[in-house]
């Protein structure tokens, strides 16, 4: 009886990145704003859309504070739970 699935060919493992783009995009990251984000209400009660954007973000509990790079994602984020989170520009230690 033939088989109804194809079996998994192996395929080569992408290259890593080349050194030059790696540092280029180490500049480039290091250019980006960056936001300290901390958590000021509660999830109890909360929709879930609103619970999962806020562990997206990395926090954990009521005063956590994580630093996210200033991108659109990271704003359209904060935009949505902006009523629970305080958000303020995050000072370097350059």
């Amino acid at each position: 009886m033939p088989r109804s699935w194809a079996p998994k060919t192996k395929t080569a493992s992408p290259q890593p990145a080349s050194r030059t783009s790696r540092r280029r995009r180490k500049r480039r990251r290091s250019r980006l704003k960056q936001l300290k984000v901390t958590q000021r209400k509660s999830l109890i009660g909360r929709q879930k859309g609103h619970c999962r954007t806020i562990r997206a973000l990395g926090l954990r509990r009521i005063g956590h504070s994580v630093i996210h790079d200033d991108t659109p994602q990271i704003r359209g984020m904060i935009d949505k739970v902006s009523f629970m989170v305080d958000v303020e520009e995050a000072v370097s230690a350059d």
